[in-house]
């Protein structure tokens, strides 16, 4: 598989020794399906809507934990014009991550030696169940940060500033690994160091390049 990441400006120019690395789920830890909605929901001429899915203001408030997952499922149905009833949106969406990629639980027990571990991500009441008691990642992390628990979503600049005062570190030295280049771009804005990462294989080549052993 080719590893795909990508180096900001800041992630380049390091110096500052890092301390956490705060890692995103979804594509970065877990693998995720094809889609979070079966495509065969969409109706032809609908697909530069759906492609967009993730700002749909469904999907954004169901990560911030202020609607239920039949609202969401319902709203979403509205939003993107799906052909399906709401359960089988919740069927779907909530079967969606398929799990750890091989090599996750290895990777940051290593990591745990040397650095502080945190995860920061935009999650939801469908998924953060099977995060909790099936995938088994959350007892690798010191602190865990989920959206719908927050109020809170990527890449508000709120959620990066509780993230560091509950954290209690200097923002340079975090180093923060995402999927979504927004995401990035706030918290390097915000002075942390970020890399986006698309996949475990990139997760892996990033942190080589910032010359993190493990």
């Amino acid at each position: 598989m080719e590893a795909l990441f990508y180096k900001g400006n800041r992630a380049s120019q390091v110096t500052t020794e890092i301390e956490v690395i705060l890692f995103d789920l979804g594509g970065v830890l877990i693998e995720l399906g094809e889609s979070p909605f079966n495509l065969d929901w969409v109706d032809p001429g609908n697909h530069e809507t759906t492609s967009n899915w993730h700002l749909s203001s469904a999907n954004m408030g169901f990560d911030k934990g202020l609607i239920s997952a039949q609202s969401f499922a319902r709203a979403f149905k509205a939003d993107l014009k799906l052909n399906a009833s709401p359960q089988q949106i919740i069927d779907h969406f909530r079967n969606w991550p398929i799990g750890p990629y091989n090599g996750v639980h290895k990777l940051l027990q290593s990591l745990r030696a040397q650095y502080r571990i945190a995860i920061l991500t935009n999650t939801n009441a469908l998924h953060w169940p099977r995060i909790v008691d099936e995938f088994d990642l959350i007892a690798e992390a010191e602190q865990v940060f989920a959206s719908h628990q927050l109020g809170m979503i990527k890449p508000e600049v709120e959620i990066y500033q509780h993230v560091l005062a509950q954290l209690e570190v200097a923002p340079q030295r975090v180093l923060f690994l995402d999927d979504n280049q927004n995401n990035i771009d706030t918290a390097q804005q915000l002075g942390l160091q970020g890399l986006q990462v698309k996949g475990f294989e990139a997760v892996l080549a990033g942190l080589k390049t910032m010359e993190i052993e493990y």
